[in-house]
């Protein structure tokens, strides 16, 4: 009983272990959305139907050379395919690299990179948009 008490009194002294750093990457001004984040937009705008929106998310430059009307028929048959509306649904971006204004993003099936989908991203005055049309 001795020994119990003495290893309790032990454990609770003992200060917790400080918490593991979280890595932290500045892509940009504060309150501006992510890489992560604007992957995750399209893939939601697109799941909706919206490729009004999914098309905003585009780099100018792309947008410019891919007429809207070209973009939206693009993905009402990327989404159309079988089964992907769910997938698109359980697609997870994570933050891959950052660097000199461009972004790599995969998005995960789930909690693994397996079968993930590789997004590139620019950094313009618009903030984070995708390079290339996903499902090309």
């Amino acid at each position: 009983a001795v020994f119990f008490s003495l290893l309790l009194g032990w454990m609770l002294s003992s200060p917790a272990p400080p918490p593991k750093p979280v890595r932290k990457v500045s892509t940009g001004k504060a309150g501006e959305p992510t890489p992560e984040e604007v992957a995750t937009g399209f893939l939601g705008s697109i799941n909706i139907g919206r490729y009004d929106m999914a098309y905003t998310l585009l780099k100018p430059d792309l947008r410019k050379s891919l007429p809207q009307k070209s973009f939206e028929a693009q993905m009402r048959r990327w989404a159309a395919r079988p089964g992907m509306v769910a997938e698109i649904g359980q697609r997870r971006a994570h933050l891959e690299n950052v660097a000199a204004g461009t972004a790599t993003v995969s998005l995960y099936r789930g909690p693994t990179p397996q079968d993930a989908w590789t997004w590139q991203f620019s950094k313009g005055p618009e903030g984070w948009r995708l390079d290339r049309v996903p499902g090309r």
